[in-house]
């Protein structure tokens, strides 16, 4: 996640590439080609959006993700983190009416 969603993709897609890579190679397919609306990777404010939407769809009342993929540097894994605790959990809590 960045404040740029172009900058967040760079960073995110390697490891992305790899991991379904690998999850493919397991059951002897082609990894998929990857759409970045499949993921929640963004600013801030689009993977809230996403996570809002997501909500609504399953009413999840736990959420893990991977926070360093294969690939990213810790700067980039902790200023993501940083991202998340302070504006995509607020808004998700906010749009989820917790």
């Amino acid at each position: 996640m960045d404040e740029d969603a172009d900058r967040a993709w760079a960073d995110a897609a390697p490891g992305i590439a790899y991991l379904e890579g690998e999850i493919a190679s397991y059951g002897g397919n082609e990894p998929p080609a990857l759409r970045r609306e499949d993921y929640l990777v963004g600013t801030p404010e689009d993977v809230a959006r996403k996570l809002i939407a997501l909500h609504a769809e399953v009413r999840f009342v736990e959420f893990a993700h991977w926070m360093r993929l294969p690939t990213m540097s810790q700067a980039v894994a902790m200023r993501s983190l940083e991202l998340i605790a302070s504006r995509v959990v607020p808004a998700v809590r906010a749009g989820v009416g917790r």
